[in-house]
């Protein structure tokens, strides 16, 4: 898999949206159940995922799980993830770490993200395996289904020998208390 110089516009893009959000920024709604910021990081909820990804005509079905870290920040998401691809005669095992930033909007339903990820991709065609690292340019959407399920969709571009692209759609299952 190829890396594609596409990709860059578009982390280019999502670093000049960033700033221009922050003046419209509110607090999350899961806020108050996140650490104060600097308290140390700590484990919130844990979900699941699926959706689809494409590399040069290799498209795969994707499967995964993953946590959600809390406390570095308010606005900051740290989630690592497991998914496993199935299609066009592989397999594939991709391990995650993905930080990302909410874009919180006054009013909205819905919370808007952008962020990284460093990816650690396995294949495997018919026995013959295999490694290649790559960098993840993620942007996506959020909201809550009740208090204490939320939902997300996702892309992300990929950098490096790892998939091009990746629709992902997944859910978060806050542990303890409900949010407020």
């Amino acid at each position: 898999m190829k890396a594609r110089p596409r990709a860059l516009p578009v982390l280019f893009a999502l670093i000049l949206l960033l700033p221009a959000a922050a003046g419209a920024q509110s607090p999350p709604p899961w806020e108050d159940s996140r650490a104060e910021p600097g308290t140390g990081l700590r484990f919130d909820a844990w979900g699941g995922h699926l959706g689809l990804s494409s590399s040069d005509g290799f498209d795969q079905f994707l499967l995964g799980g993953h946590m959600d870290l809390v406390g570095l920040h308010r606005y900051l998401l740290l989630r690592p993830g497991l998914t496993l691809g199935f299609g066009d005669d592989a397999t594939t095992f991709d391990i995650q770490l993905d930080g990302d930033w909410s874009i919180p909007i006054q009013d909205m339903p819905v919370d808007f993200y952008a962020g990284a990820g460093l990816s650690l991709f396995f294949v495997n065609y018919d026995g013959d395996s295999e490694f290649e690292p790559g960098l993840n340019i993620i942007g996506g959407v959020a909201g809550d289904v009740n208090d204490r399920v939320r939902w997300h969709g996702e892309v992300k571009f990929g950098i490096g020998d790892i998939p091009d692209f990746m629709l992902l759609l997944g859910f978060s299952l806050q542990r303890g208390a409900a949010r407020p």
